[in-house]
């Protein structure tokens, strides 16, 4: 078992802003604005990650963590919001998901809580164990 923590702060547009949530996309609206800024999201997470060191694939331009039925993982989130105007904790628990995982359905459990920041910075606190 392996743990590895990380910190997401703010987000790729503003460093105290809000986490972003999970974007559903279709094949059709990938060049939408809003699909766009999600894929920029799962960069700035991915960048976040990668200060820790830890690397499964080896091409820092993709997911960084494959993990399987046989080395399943899980992940707990604490949210801290910097305001009001967020997305639901579930969607920014998917986003991370999204951006770390090459195949997420081998995540076996998670969790997230979340308050508004007392210093008003937005920032993810990741905890990632794998098994």
């Amino acid at each position: 078992m392996q743990v590895i923590n990380f910190t997401v702060s703010g987000n790729q547009e503003d460093p105290k802003g809000n986490p972003l949530g999970y974007h559903r996309t279709t094949q059709k609206a990938k060049w939408a604005p809003s699909h766009q800024r999600y894929e920029k999201w799962k960069g700035h997470v991915i960048q976040a990650f990668n200060r820790t060191g830890y690397r499964d694939n080896k091409n820092l331009n993709v997911k960084p963590i494959a993990i399987s039925k046989e080395h399943p993982a899980r992940v707990d989130i604490d949210i801290e919001y910097a305001n009001e105007i967020r997305p639901d904790n579930d969607n920014v628990l998917k986003g991370v998901l999204d951006a770390l995982f090459v195949n997420d359905k081998f995540v076996m459990a998670g969790s997230f809580k979340s308050l508004i920041a007392p210093d008003r910075v937005g920032r993810v606190k990741v905890k990632v164990t794998l098994y």
